[in-house]
């Protein structure tokens, strides 16, 4: 898996966007499907796997805080 300036880790994301933007649609709907698909609740699916984090330390729109997170969370499953 290859993530280029995005975020594997969805809902801090989601919360952080709620915070600058109105949502103008039903909010709980969107919570729930980022909650289900975000990777930061699919561990199981990426255990062992490849994966190179490339995220600009300016990036003005998403947070480099939240691949911090992540890459945090996921290293532990990690023996190599």
């Amino acid at each position: 898996m290859v993530v280029f300036n995005g975020s594997c880790g969805w809902e801090h994301s989601n919360n952080i966007f709620k915070e600058s933007y109105t949502v103008a649609i039903d909010s709980k709907e969107i919570e729930d499907k980022v909650n289900k698909m975000d990777p930061m609740n699919n561990f199981h699916l990426l255990k062992d796997r490849p994966i190179l984090l490339l995220h600009g330390d300016i990036d003005s729109l998403v947070s480099v805080e939240t691949q911090r997170i992540f890459y945090k969370k996921i290293r532990p499953l990690y023996q190599n």
